[in-house]
């Protein structure tokens, strides 16, 4: 029985050596065949060709960058609109800090309002988001969560902020970490001694 398993296993790697052998051979012959054939053709067939081909790649490229530009802007007003509601909870979060009220925003204490605006913002941000903005998002609310820094939720939600420039298309050249939250605050410098 062991020798027939022996035997058998001698067969089956010889055939299949065999057919690797095979099927390389034959591709070899297939591409010497087609090289003999470009070969032999006229160089204005195969200038014509590379030409034909190359209008129909950037025809192509050109169609998915139009749809893409299309999408995009089609996405554009729903964007704002949930990024919106963003800007309304951080004014709301940094007017309630301007007003003394230091006790940490928790579902308890949280009013109906501001509740609603934050149901909207998940809901819009699972359907017009983009990734980067999702994620940042749930960076910002662990990180406030599990902060012992007063400053450390304010560089997550610049994150967020940089994150929703790049979706709606802004460029992010040359703004630091933390420039875009320092719009927001009394003293901006405070926060550069907190890096």
């Amino acid at each position: 029985m062991r020798f027939m398993k022996k035997i058998w296993g001698f067969f089956t790697t010889t055939i299949t050596i065999a057919i690797i052998i095979a099927v390389a051979y034959g591709i070899f012959l297939l591409l010497s065949n087609f090289l003999n054939r470009i070969s032999s053709i006229n160089e204005s067939i195969i200038a014509a060709f590379v030409a034909a081909l190359t209008a129909v790649f950037g025809y192509w490229y050109t169609q998915r960058q139009i749809n893409f530009r299309n999408t995009l802007e089609a996405h554009r007003p729903k964007k704002v609109e949930v990024y919106g509601v963003f800007m309304d909870i951080l004014e709301d979060a940094l007017n309630s800090v301007k007003n003394k009220e230091k006790e940490k925003i928790t579902p308890s204490n949280i009013s109906d309002k501001l509740q609603k605006k934050f149901f909207k913002l998940n809901r819009g941000l699972i359907i017009w988001g983009s990734p980067k903005t999702i994620k940042a998002w749930h960076n910002f609310r662990l990180g406030s969560k599990e902060s012992s820094s007063n400053h450390e939720p304010l560089f997550l939600m610049d994150a967020i902020l940089r994150s929703i420039r790049e979706d709606l298309g802004n460029s992010n050249f040359g703004l630091k970490e933390g420039d875009l939250i320092k719009i927001f605050l009394s003293d901006p410098e405070e926060l550069d001694n907190k890096k």
